[in-house]
């Protein structure tokens, strides 16, 4: 699941994928079913800014989102490393996958 060219800092991306999104999203197939769209498909609705802060406080979005909040326990800068290197991948996978995304502002406001 990783974009045919990729550096580490992908792949890193990708394990934080797996462990902080798979659980509740997918991505083809791959990973939870709590969410119906595809994380790639999803992640298109948004604008990089937009997603990282969603990533990091979803229910400042949508206040009804049972998604968590990713990593409260986790220093601040490393909570921010993590979210983006997964906003990256995601970003690295539509490529790959050439879907055509329009990032626009966000959805839930």
């Amino acid at each position: 699941m990783l974009p045919e060219k990729h550096s580490r800092y992908v792949e890193q991306g990708l394990l934080d994928t797996k462990t902080y999104c798979l659980t509740c999203h997918h991505i083809r197939g791959e990973g939870g079913k709590k969410y119906p769209e595809d994380l790639l498909q999803a992640a298109c609705h948004w604008n990089d800014t937009d997603l990282k802060a969603m990533i990091e406080s979803p229910r400042r979005f949508k206040p009804s989102s049972t998604m968590p909040s990713l990593g409260r326990m986790l220093l601040a800068n490393e909570r921010r490393l993590i979210i983006e290197r997964i906003v990256n991948f995601l970003n690295m996978m539509q490529i790959e996958q050439h879907l055509s995304c329009v990032k626009k502002a966000t959805p839930y406001q």
